[in-house]
């Protein structure tokens, strides 16, 4: 059980980060982490990359070592499970968890695609 919500927790940021704006319509809100987290910049480009979510243009803008992390969605998932293995399981699931949230990130993404969501 413990691992299903490791899984769970996981494919829940994974989701919220790659397919909605729920980060950037919260927390650009707040004015010191609109600066870090480089909202400003997006906004004042928006124009530019209109075409962008912010997602997408975290790597096009700041080309760093933790940009790369949260861009690619194997990448998050994997820190993301770990986390939540070592929160809510024991370590040596894992390999599950990381799976798991994998499979069912990309599952939902292509059956989103596919009823054309």
């Amino acid at each position: 059980m413990a691992e299903i919500l490791s899984i769970l927790w996981s494919l829940l940021v994974l989701f919220l980060w790659f397919e909605t704006n729920v980060f950037y319509e919260y927390l650009h809100r707040i004015p010191f982490l609109s600066k870090v987290l480089g909202f400003q910049d997006y906004d004042k480009n928006k124009e530019l990359y209109d075409h962008c979510s912010y997602q997408e243009f975290l790597p096009i803008q700041y080309n760093n070592f933790f940009v790369k992390l949260i861009s690619c969605p194997y990448c998050l998932g994997f820190w993301t499970s770990l986390s939540t293995t070592f929160a809510f399981s024991d370590w040596k699931f894992f390999p599950l968890v990381y799976f798991g949230s994998l499979v069912s990130y990309f599952g939902i993404k292509k059956l989103l695609s596919f009823f054309g969501a």
